[in-house]
């Protein structure tokens, strides 16, 4: 009966450690997500959503685009990777980061 009980409790207590540790996980990653993105928008610019992932960033007084950024996801090793895209109105790349990925970090450093 003791025994029973005790494997109940240690069922919940483990259970309920299993869903905290997921719930920090998305936490961390959104939060490393974010802090990844201000690394590539320029400090001085201002986004605007145009759809899914894409964003046309304006400088403070500007009613036009100077720079457009766009997030794609692919397939890698460890699931999916996402590469943050920053573009100029001619097209060109500006600046190029991978936003969040599941690799081991010493394969994305040789690179």
């Amino acid at each position: 009966m003791k025994r029973k009980r005790l494997e109940r409790i240690l069922a919940i207590i483990s259970l309920f450690l299993v869903i905290m540790a997921g719930v920090l996980g998305i936490r961390r990653e959104a939060k490393d997500v974010n802090n990844y993105l201000n690394g590539i928008i320029p400090e001085d610019h201002r986004a605007e959503a145009l759809g899914e992932e894409r964003f046309a960033l304006y400088e403070p007084d500007s009613l036009t685009a100077d720079l457009y950024l766009i997030n794609a996801s692919a397939a890698g090793y460890g699931g999916d990777m996402v590469v943050s895209v920053l573009l100029d109105s001619a097209g060109i790349i500006r600046d190029l980061k991978v936003a969040r990925h599941r690799e081991t970090p010493s394969f994305l450093e040789k690179t």
